[in-house]
């Protein structure tokens, strides 16, 4: 499938070459020569233009629901793997955080027995000093040697809780280390998300300049089609699928042609920049009038007349309520 360039280069080919087809019928009016002749090859200049147009502007669409997918596909698979990245990032963190909490938990429980074993020291301590300055104090050997062991062991016993609690110590900042580690991971897993978020507002963007500029040239291939189209309505039968309405999307019936149809095409910024919208409405007017159009409702099969008739003098009051508000 070709880029979108090469479709929108095609469309302003297809303008291009309904443009001097027109032109071409132009010249043979005015020249009055071989009127027919001339007729007959604009006619076939702009099927060929309108055939091309058509094909552009499918590839276009093609092109369109192409991107729209992949941004689709694209997108989903981002958010997907950002938010599993958020998930892991969290998950990490409240289990880091779970084991500071055992930390602490630990050390708090440490630190008290710690404190209680100090404190029986200190009793100990305080009972003997008692003992002595009372002399109550048993001087068989046997006697202190038990008091002072009891003593040395419980200095030992705190000695080692010391060291316990600095190890418990050193693995709870290793717990918080590993939090603000999960906490950072976190924070670059959210920028990483905004900044995908702001790539696919930019991809967004181009996407949408790309549907302005396929919309603008559909446009234009409209009002340059309606145009030539009216420059050579020929004598022959006119069905209701013949004739050059004034709206972008041909329509199927007269339901499908509605003043915002008509407005849509007319005061399109794609075409007859030097006219102002009022001049638009006039020279459709001079168009559309029931009294203008009414000779070639001969033309029309009688099993299409009515709808015909019907939407002509829709187009006319239609153009008419536009007048009015400009």
């Amino acid at each position: 499938m070709s880029p979108p360039n090469n479709h929108v280069y095609r469309l302003r080919e297809g303008l291009d070459a309904l443009r001097a087809g027109l032109s071409h019928i132009q010249h043979g009016v005015a020249t009055g020569q071989n009127a027919r002749d001339h007729r007959a090859n604009a006619v076939n200049s702009m099927v060929n233009a309108l055939d091309d147009l058509s094909a552009a502007v499918d590839g276009l669409e093609w092109d369109r629901a192409a991107e729209r997918r992949t941004r689709d596909r694209v997108w989903t698979d981002l958010v997907a793997r950002k938010d599993n990245e958020v998930d892991e990032a969290k998950a990490l963190l409240e289990e880091t955080e779970t084991r500071l909490a055992d930390e602490r938990a630990r050390l708090q429980t440490m630190e008290e027995e710690h404190r209680r074993e100090t404190h029986r020291r200190i009793q100990a301590e305080e009972r003997a000093e008692a003992a002595e300055t009372r002399g109550l104090r048993d001087w068989d050997d046997d006697f202190g040697f038990t008091n002072s062991n009891r003593v040395f062991d419980l200095e030992d016993k705190i000695e080692d809780l010391k060291r316990e609690c600095d190890a418990e110590r050193k693995r709870t900042q290793a717990a918080e280390a590993q939090v603000a580690e999960a906490n950072m991971r976190l924070h670059f897993a959210l920028i990483e998300t905004q900044n995908a978020q702001e790539e696919m507002a930019s991809f967004q963007r181009k996407i949408e300049g790309l549907k302005f500029e396929l919309y603008h040239a559909r446009v234009e291939a409209a009002w340059t089609t309606y145009d030539a189209l009216w420059a050579v309505l020929a004598d022959e039968a006119l069905p209701f699928s013949a004739i050059p309405w004034p709206v972008v999307e041909t329509p199927q019936g007269p339901e499908d042609i509605t003043p915002e149809a008509i407005r849509e095409l007319l005061f399109s910024t794609a075409h007859s920049p030097g006219q102002t919208r009022r001049e638009r409405v006039k020279r459709a007017l001079l168009r559309w009038h029931p009294d203008k159009f009414g000779p070639r409702l001969q033309r029309v099969p009688k099993s299409e007349r009515k709808d015909v008739q019907r939407a002509v003098n829709l187009v006319a009051a239609y153009l008419n309520d536009l007048l009015k508000d400009l």
